[in-house]
């Protein structure tokens, strides 16, 4: 993975691309999540294979950049310098990964409700919930409490190699 997470996010770029146009094509008629015709069944061969594409670009550039990553500490005055990526990866993940769910139910419940092309609707609901969730994520590390009860590390802790 290491080797081929460039690749692979190109891969991952496309095929949800793909899904998007394909969504859009079909122009929201039947059930693209359960339904059993060919465009429904092949919108959700590319999404998961899009997913599939993320998860090994996403674990390839974190390997790559671990293993390649300075260990020596922060400059006096520039934190966060030369810290490894993958513990500053940690630090962003879990409380991502909990924000994402309820947000993309949320931003998804909006959109649905308007009267847009299925194309549409999906790049809204991909990109305002990606936007979204970076932003709360964002406050989420500002604050001592939220960090403690979203599971994430005090500032200034190191996390462990």
């Amino acid at each position: 993975m290491r080797r081929r997470w460039r690749p692979a996010l190109a891969l991952g770029g496309l095929l949800f691309l793909g899904a998007g146009a394909l969504y859009a094509a079909t122009g929201g008629a039947g059930d693209p999540l359960s339904g059993m015709d060919p465009p429904a069944m092949a919108f959700r061969l590319l999404k998961t294979a899009a997913g599939w594409s993320w998860v090994v670009a996403v674990l390839g550039l974190a390997d790559s950049r671990t293993a390649a990553a300075p260990t020596t500490p922060a400059a006096p005055g520039r934190p966060g310098l030369g810290r490894r990526p993958g513990a500053a990866a940690s630090d962003v993940v879990l409380a991502f990964y909990l924000l994402h769910e309820p947000v993309v139910v949320a931003v998804a419940y909006l959109v649905l409700s308007w009267r847009l092309a299925p194309g549409v609707q999906y790049l809204l609901i991909s990109g305002a919930s990606l936007a979204v969730t970076l932003a709360l994520r964002a406050l989420v590390g500002r604050n001592r409490v939220t960090r403690y009860l979203f599971g994430l590390r005090p500032h200034g802790v190191p996390s462990t190699p």
